[in-house]
């Protein structure tokens, strides 16, 4: 078979592929900061700056892996995050005449995981700080924070479980000129193990805008997306006495669309800290992440998502953090 055959089967293939509509290729990606004293909260994944059409269903299946390690001291205070994190979840949505509404009910494990000589090879190719990992056990876990000489967390024992289930809200916006908003809600309930760091031990609720949009000058092949809101947190039972009542968040990205099928996708995302009261960074700073991956569109209304997070301000996130996600539409 000839190049210029080949070529035109290949442009064929791809104008018979499926075309993406807008909530299969303009969503962010369905991630938030994974680590274990942040994860248990309420911070939501941002969504779709559109709601459902009416009767109709969405069920999304993700699985996540974050791997944390690190260690900090003060005066006072230290604080040892060394282990990872895997949470799966289950989403599924409708929409009725009143808005979009659904329910988010997540598995999550600690322990000490199988990522730690995969990352530590990946810093030392790219030159990157090891951090001290080089010396650390592999698999080990251990979450820990002393304050004055008491130990105010301790996890050391590996665990898995229902995690905090959520209920999930949004309610369309109108319009200005092609940017779609949708503003979106979460409640979080107090379902999982405080202590085993599967939850809070309190509900939290989240209301934030999203918006996004497709770039005309680019041919409709590049769209920004960008969510900004509020956390409210209930008392829970994590470091209650330090524990912040409100968080900002937010973020923005863009995504490109090269051909039908796949999108490439990169993020930032930040939030204030949830903590007061501390010198330590992980604890006390806000923190920011970029995630980068994309979303492949395998049928006309089946796509996944796939992502990488990394913490762009250290200490603030997991060191990694791994996103497979597949959502279906019906």
């Amino acid at each position: 078979m000839s190049i210029a055959a080949l070529r035109r089967l290949f442009l064929a293939a791809v104008s018979i592929a499926p075309t993406p509509s807008f909530a299969d290729w303009f969503d962010p990606l369905p991630t938030f900061n994974q680590s274990p004293l942040a994860q248990i909260y309420g911070l939501p994944t941002p969504d779709a700056a559109r709601v459902l059409n009416r009767g109709q269903y969405q069920a999304r299946v993700s699985l996540e892996a974050a791997n944390n390690f690190l260690s900090v001291t003060s005066a006072n205070e230290s604080l040892e995050l060394d282990g990872e994190t895997h949470r799966a979840s289950v989403v599924f949505k409708t929409a009725t005449a009143n808005g979009e509404w659904g329910i988010e009910i997540p598995y999550l494990s600690h322990s000490g995981g199988s990522l730690d000589d995969f990352i530590d090879d990946w810093h030392q190719f790219l030159g990157l700080p090891r951090g001290g990992r080089e010396n650390a056990p592999v698999g080990r876990l251990q979450f820990i924070y002393t304050r004055d000489g008491v130990d105010r967390l301790r996890v050391t024992d590996a665990s898995s479980g229902i995690g905090d289930i959520r209920l999930l809200a949004g309610w369309k916006q109108p319009d200005r000129d092609t940017t779609d908003r949708t503003l979106r809600a979460s409640l979080k309930l107090p379902t999982g193990n405080a202590a085993q760091l599967h939850g809070s031990g309190a509900a939290d609720f989240a209301l934030w805008l999203s918006a996004a949009c497709a770039i005309r000058s680019c041919g409709g092949t590049v769209a920004w997306n960008a969510h900004a809101g509020a956390l409210l947190l209930g008392r829970g039972d994590v470091l209650s006495e330090q524990q912040r009542r409100l968080v900002a968040f937010g973020g923005g990205g863009l995504a490109y669309r090269p051909w039908q099928p796949t999108v490439f996708k990169a993020e930032l995302r930040a939030h204030s800290p949830f903590y007061r009261g501390t010198s330590l960074k992980p604890l006390g700073v806000s923190s920011f992440q970029l995630i980068l991956g994309g979303t492949l569109i395998v049928g006309e209304d089946v796509a996944v998502d796939i992502g990488v997070t990394e913490d762009i301000r250290s200490e603030t996130a997991p060191d990694v953090s791994l996103l497979l996600s597949i959502r279906a539409n019906f």
